[in-house]
This record gives structure tokens, sequence and C-alpha cells, in this order.
């Protein structure tokens, strides 16, 4: 153990010397220690060689060259002047689609969604929501004449049960 002792401390003693030199004197030695050993290392990493395209790499402690700005992409002008092309719409013709008020009796249960909506047509509102892996469905009819609603319960696509409420 004693004899490891001499050499470690004249180690440690180069370092600090070698160490307190190179701040105090950057100039001197640093590049020329990064040329020396990027010299020596090049070759053994696999880099593809410089073209004279590419940019050289900045020294360490060496400011970065400035960077040219690059222009953001502008849309161009429109003219101010109207162009005179006229375009006719024409509107569709009004569907009227069928749509019955469902009563009870007229819903099975394990009836599809797709044969509700095909006989019924579109609901006031839908109300989706899945629980334990399941999609429950409820589908509002509102009768404004007869002040009366139905709701239409669904699990995974099929009737369960439907009820009819006055208002």
């Amino acid at each position: 153990m004693r004899g490891l002792f001499g050499p470690v401390v004249f180690l440690c003693a180069v370092l600090l010397i070698a160490i307190g030199y190179l701040l105090l004197h950057p100039e001197s030695g640093w590049r020329q220690a990064t040329a020396a050993f990027t010299a020596i290392t090049e070759g053994s990493f696999a880099k593809p060689p410089q073209t004279s395209s590419d940019k050289p790499t900045p020294m360490p402690m060496e400011r970065p060259m400035p960077m040219e700005k690059s222009r953001t992409a502008r849309p161009e002008r429109l003219s101010a002047a109207p162009e005179e092309s006229t375009v006719t719409i024409k509107p569709l013709p009004p569907t009227e689609t069928l749509r019955r008020f469902p009563l009870i009796p007229e819903i099975t249960k394990g009836t599809p969604k797709s044969e509700v909506l095909a006989t019924f047509g579109t609901p006031d509102a839908t109300v989706t929501a899945a629980e334990r892996g399941q999609l429950l469905e409820r589908l509002l009819y509102w009768d404004k004449s007869a002040r009366k609603g139905t709701l239409i319960f669904f699990v995974d696509g099929n009737v369960i049960r439907a009820e009819t409420y006055p208002q």
C-alpha cells in the first residue's frame, strides 16, 4: 500500500499543474491538443469524409459561426379586381322522410338499432355510454302534438326495453 502512495501523489500533482496551465493559457495548448487528438481518432470512427460543401465543425471553446436568417414563405397577394364568374346554386328539393312516433307495442325486444332507425327515422336525441364492456344507447322520440316521448334502450345495438312518458 505504501508503494502506491508516491506515484498516486505524483500523478495528481501533474494533473493539477496541467489543468491549471490550460486554464491560465488556453490559447497555447488546448487547440493543439484537440487537433492532435482529432487527427489520431478521426480514422478510427466510421465517419463519412467531409466534402467541400460541408461546414467544418467548430473547435471546443470556439464561438459558432453566425447562421444566415432564412426567409419565411409568404402567400402571394391576390389581385383586388373581382373575377367575373357567376355560380348558380340550385337548392335540393325538400325531402320528406316519414317519421312515425314509436309506440311500445311496436318495439320488440332484440330488434337491431338499424331496423328501429329505418322504421321510425332519426331520433330527437341520442345518449351513448359504455359500461362493463357493453355499449349502452338511448334514443328519444318526441311527439310534440301529443306531448309525450318514447325512450328506446339498446345494449350492444339491440333493443332491451322501451318506455313512453307523458310530459
